[in-house]
């Protein structure tokens, strides 16, 4: 149960420090966008993750 949490955390907290690294500017560069979107994916997958161990436990 714990590696269904490992993956999509690991992701998210890299993708969210890179995000942190990155210089403002006023135009997005390609970089930007795939980290914005790596970040959102890992956050998307944990949520259905706890969503799903939610219901089991309902049951």
């Amino acid at each position: 149960m714990q590696k269904r949490f490992l993956a999509p955390i690991l992701v998210t907290i890299f993708s969210f420090s890179a995000f942190t690294r990155i210089d403002g500017s006023e135009s997005i560069k390609p970089v930007l966008f795939v980290t914005i979107l790596a970040i959102g994916m890992g956050l998307g997958v944990l949520l259905k993750t706890l969503l799903e161990l939610y219901q089991e436990r309902k049951k």
